[in-house]
């Protein structure tokens, strides 16, 4: 297995276990649509992105906090269900 696959396996896990319910399906979705598309740069980013505890996440999706932005956060910001 190579770098990027561990790291889609990884990006995959991570989204899918999140926490919050809500969490679980937006970013689960997102990275199911996404996933294949993205270049090792964004899925890096992700990836980071990912970090975050849900309730920032959360906060962040609905405009109520800011956190860094990288070059998958425009994408995910848009992303509706």
């Amino acid at each position: 297995m190579n770098e990027i696959s561990i790291l889609k396996k990884k990006i995959i896990y991570i989204a899918q276990h999140r926490g919050i319910k809500e969490m679980d399906i937006l970013l689960s979705e997102f990275v199911k649509k996404y996933l294949d598309e993205l270049t090792s740069i964004e899925l890096n980013d992700l990836y980071e992105f990912l970090q975050h505890n849900d309730n920032n996440i959360f906060d962040w999706y609905n405009n109520k906090i800011s956190l860094p932005s990288n070059s998958i956060t425009s994408r995910l910001k848009n992303f509706k269900i």
